[in-house]
């Protein structure tokens, strides 16, 4: 370890730092996530780097995780943009006079973004997938009631094309079932998105059925009401849902609700391994939360939904983003509708 002021490090110091994270000592690797401290006092069992077995894969031994870690390229990406602000924030305030990240972004292939990671990041579920992830979602909750939130999460996400922080407990506001109005005609959801911006979003009639159901389990009325202050989404303790009553904070935050769709993902990675599906396996150990919101968007476009309308519902402010994200049939309906066209 090299010991100096994080404003003398060159731009190999920080090459050389990635190239370290991509691949740490075995001891500081876990194989779960612990809190740093316990009562002011570190926690002997905390560690920097986690290794998880990768989504629709089966490990034998817990030991062949450590040996076998890597962190995904998009996490390196992202750690060296968060020392870039670092660096960007100290030049700012008179603190260095250089940014050696930018450099280093040459220096380590670990910095150099994948073209195909980046199409990826942006790519949809086609509607075969999406139905394998509902599915296997739906085989989820009926074989455990706990995962009835899971399968709500998930058509919300779709559906009604959120960012998942959108249904986050937040210090500035927390999303409850009273966000669900009905106007004596249709129904919509309230969110508060970027920057804090307000949208109203349609809900449509197919989704009902999932809310019900989700409210159902929750011991609440089939349909929200103007004064309903119970959390969208609460906390699971023992099996039963804790009451609001319980405790002032019971949402979730955006974090742990990734860990709810990442449940989701996996068993769609696992339906699709069973059946010796290795193509759509592929898609759903690679596949983000994010995809969600985009499949959901796609399938609006694909379906003749107004592109204007799409740019309000998700709450972009011009339909230049929507044209790049979302005007893009997946590719076998293209392949499809052009197979037998005529010379």
């Amino acid at each position: 370890m090299k010991e100096k002021n994080p404003f003398e490090l060159s731009s190999m110091d920080i090459a050389e730092y990635v190239d370290f994270m991509a691949k740490p000592y075995s001891t500081w690797i876990g194989y779960s996530i612990k809190p740093h401290f316990n009562s002011n006092e570190v926690n002997p069992e905390w560690r920097p780097y986690v290794a998880k077995s990768r989504k629709g894969r089966i490990v034998k031994k817990k030991g062949e995780l450590i040996k076998h870690y890597k962190p995904h390229k998009r996490s390196l990406l992202v750690a060296a943009a968060s020392l870039s602000s670092f660096y960007t924030f100290a030049i700012d305030n008179g603190l260095c006079y250089k940014n050696p990240v930018k450099r280093a972004r040459e220096l380590s292939d670990h910095l150099t973004a994948d073209s195909a990671d980046k199409n990826f990041e942006g790519k949809r579920l086609s509607d075969e997938q999406w139905n394998i992830l509902l599915k296997a979602t739906e085989e989820l909750a009926n074989s455990k009631s706990k995962h009835e939130r899971t399968l709500f999460l998930i058509a919300s996400m779709k559906v009604l094309q959120l960012r998942i922080s959108e249904l986050s407990s937040r210090p500035v506001y927390e999303p409850t079932f009273k966000d669900f109005r009905f106007d004596g005609e249709f129904w919509w959801l309230y969110v508060r998105g970027k920057r804090n911006k307000s949208r109203l979003i349609p809900v449509p009639d197919a989704y009902l059925p999932y809310l019900k159901r989700y409210r159902k389990y929750r011991s609440l009325s089939d349909l929200p009401q103007s004064e309903d202050e119970e959390p969208i989404i609460m906390t699971i303790q023992n099996g039963p849902i804790r009451s609001k009553r319980d405790s002032k904070h019971v949402g979730l935050t955006a974090r742990q609700l990734s860990r709810i769709v990442q449940h989701a993902l996996d068993a769609a990675a696992m339906h699709c391994l069973e059946r010796d599906d290795a193509q759509n396996n592929a898609v759903f150990t690679r596949a983000t939360t994010h995809m969600l919101r985009h499949t959901g968007a796609s399938m609006a476009v694909d379906a003749g939904v107004s592109l204007t309308h799409i740019s309000e519902n998700l709450g972009h402010s011009s339909l230049d983003s929507i044209q790049r994200l979302y005007v893009k049939s997946d590719k076998k309906t293209r392949a499809t509708s052009t197979k037998y066209q005529s010379v």
